[in-house]
């Protein structure tokens, strides 16, 4: 059974009532629920009104606002668009610690002086662990 006008525009009010504006994501949502309560019409001869709740029920954690740490634990929006956003940003925000981190501890091998040196193996211990507590400190400072 294909869905009609009243039942769709159900489903953006639907939407629209959650506060789900997020454009790009709306029309595969709407896309995808649609889908779902089509399917359940036809598999358990379900009216649109119950196969209607049922997938409303199965959507709602998609639609739980939580924060993320890559965006910060201030911002928070529904799970499904942060869960996008992850695959998305999550290999710039990688580059982008180790490009800040990487160039922090040459500098602090060259300022310290063991960059050139030869180092023995209980020199290799305090070497890391002089750039963890200089990490550390430039963090807290």
């Amino acid at each position: 059974m294909e869905l009609t006008k009243e039942n769709i525009q159900q489903i953006k009010d639907y939407l629209k009532a959650l506060k789900f504006d997020y454009q790009d994501l709306n029309l595969e949502i709407l896309d995808h629920m649609a889908a779902e309560i089509e399917e359940q019409i036809q598999k358990n001869n379900l009216d649109f009104k119950t196969a209607f709740a049922l997938t409303r029920v199965k959507w709602h954690r998609n639609f739980r606002k939580i924060s993320s740490f890559y965006f910060g634990h201030f911002y928070a929006a529904p799970k499904i668009v942060i869960e996008k956003a992850k695959k998305i940003y999550r290999p710039f925000y990688f580059g982008l610690f180790f490009s800040y981190f990487i160039p922090l501890i040459l500098v602090n091998q060259i300022f310290s002086g063991n960059f050139l040196k030869k180092q023995d193996s209980s020199h290799k211990c305090n070497f890391w662990l002089n750039n963890n507590l200089f990490i550390t400190n430039i963090g807290f400072s």
